[in-house]
């Protein structure tokens, strides 16, 4: 009898351990993750304000080309009108900076990057990349098509598709300077309304 209940508290401590073991292992997969999902939003929330800060740009360049100085900005909204402002611009825990640097008279490569520090002082970082042409130019102030839009780029020709992923299929690049000449007038609407340039 005496070595039976032996046996049953060696028993009863192992199990006792296996058991520890496992709630230590499922606890630290949930921190773990939480960890993961948090990083995986802070991701994501940096590279919705790196595409803020391309079309913000491109809004910029609409309301004047020569407003697109060569250096870093931050970004402001002024009177409802996006405007640079400083070499950087902070939301939350993130800082925006936007580089602009020349390519040729009329066309200018913009880099959006956002950085943040994650936990045990790790830094976090996204960047975006954008060519702006000032279409006015190119095209001789209005008017003007998709193929000329991406022959004054330096591209063998354009074409309307679909959608971007119908330039990459097609091995070309989308231009988003081009699609306002694909969308079509009046009541005739086209489907293929992103501008696709031929390298």
């Amino acid at each position: 009898m005496i070595r039976r209940s032996g046996f049953t508290l060696v028993e009863v401590v192992v199990a006792s351990a296996v058991f520890l073991i496992i709630v230590a292992a499922f606890g630290g997969a949930v921190i773990y993750s939480q960890g993961g999902m948090t990083r995986a939003g802070e991701r994501g929330r940096a590279s919705f304000l790196a595409l803020e800060g391309i079309e913000a740009t491109r809004a910029i360049r609409d309301a004047s080309f020569a407003a697109l100085t060569d250096g870093q900005h931050g970004l402001a909204v002024s009177g409802g009108r996006w405007s640079f402002s400083d070499t950087s611009d902070v939301t939350g825990i993130f800082t925006r900076q936007i580089g602009i640097t020349s390519l040729d008279a009329n066309r200018k490569r913009v880099a959006a990057t956002v950085s943040w520090t994650q936990p045990q002082q790790r830094q976090g970082s996204v960047e975006l990349v954008s060519v702006l042409a000032n279409w006015t130019t190119l095209t001789g102030g209005s008017g003007g098509t998709c193929a000329s839009i991406c022959q004054g780029m330096g591209y063998l020709n354009g074409t309307c598709r679909q959608n971007p992923s119908s330039c990459v299929q097609n091995g070309e690049t989308h231009e988003s300077s081009g699609d306002q000449f694909c969308k079509g007038s009046g009541r005739i609407q086209s489907t293929n309304n992103t501008c696709c340039c031929q390298p």
